[in-house]
């Protein structure tokens, strides 16, 4: 048994902790979802719990996490701040750029293309820095804080790409990631594949990912804005390392290299 000092060394500022493994939650990808699938099934007692939190260092446990189409991500979000609700949203509006947020397509794509831009990172949290912005977009900066402990502090060192490339192979904790667009086949896949003595109840627990409503599904009002050539452009080189791991197929223009075998990962 670990001490309980040592463990909370480990996990005070984890998100869900049991004895074999963990769920990192990613904002606006299904996580609450997948959390109450495994507070309801997993037959291992709860250690730690912190929503939305990250890891301080590698747990050796199984790691796992969600992920989204970064677009979709960014369209959630939005839709979010119309409703005066989120992180991001109420960052903006305390910095006094709450009237990027309109009821209209035109909004949204000013809205994104500021999001982009690297001199407005710092606006969006606190440690995603205009340097760590000209490698990578908001949504693969949460991303990769959830996958390489201490990444946060790490980042603002890191001189390039290639720098940042080799920091993830090595610090990477992430084992399985589930895709929200395939959230209950993925989901079902890894608690009965790499779980399932950790979900003995197989059978109830299949027909519950199948069965059950989504929690808290955001279906966006911006789905069909058509986003110009040159912000999908500047969209797909900011979020590349999402978009070639995970989304290829939709990816307007081939990778420029050394994105898609960044995470060694079982999406089988």
């Amino acid at each position: 048994m670990i001490p309980l000092e040592e463990r909370r060394s480990f996990f005070e500022k984890l998100m869900l902790v049991y004895p074999s493994f963990v769920y990192l939650q990613n904002q606006k990808t299904g996580c609450t979802f997948v959390e109450e699938c495994l507070l309801k099934f997993c037959s291992e007692p709860r250690l730690f719990y912190k929503k939305h939190a990250v890891l301080v260092s590698d747990p050796n446990r199984f790691c796992f996490t969600n992920v989204r189409d970064p677009l979709a991500t960014y369209r959630s979000l939005y839709t979010y701040g119309l409703d005066g609700k989120g992180t991001v949203y109420l960052r903006l509006k305390r910095f006094g750029f709450a009237s990027l947020y309109r009821r209209d397509s035109d909004a949204f794509l000013g809205w994104l293309n500021f999001i982009l831009q690297p001199e407005n990172a710092n606006l969006l949290a606190d440690t995603y820095t205009s340097h760590i912005s000209n490698m990578v977009g908001l949504i693969t900066w949460r991303f990769l804080r959830l996958a390489c402990p201490g990444f946060e502090k790490e980042s603002l060192h890191l001189t390039d790409r290639q720098a940042l490339f080799s920091y993830i192979k090595s610090k990477n904790v992430l084992r399985v990631v589930l895709r929200q667009e395939y959230l209950r086949n993925d989901l079902s896949r890894v608690l009965s594949k790499h779980l399932s003595a950790q979900f003995p109840d197989q059978t109830g627990l299949h027909e519950w990912i199948y069965g059950s409503p989504v929690i808290n599904a955001s279906s966006s009002r911006l789905a069909d804005v058509k986003i110009p050539d040159a912000l999908r452009l500047k969209l797909e080189t900011k979020e590349a390392i999402l978009y070639a791991h995970f989304y290829p197929d939709l990816l307007a223009e081939k990778s420029r290299g050394g994105e898609s075998d960044l995470f060694t990962l079982d999406m089988t």
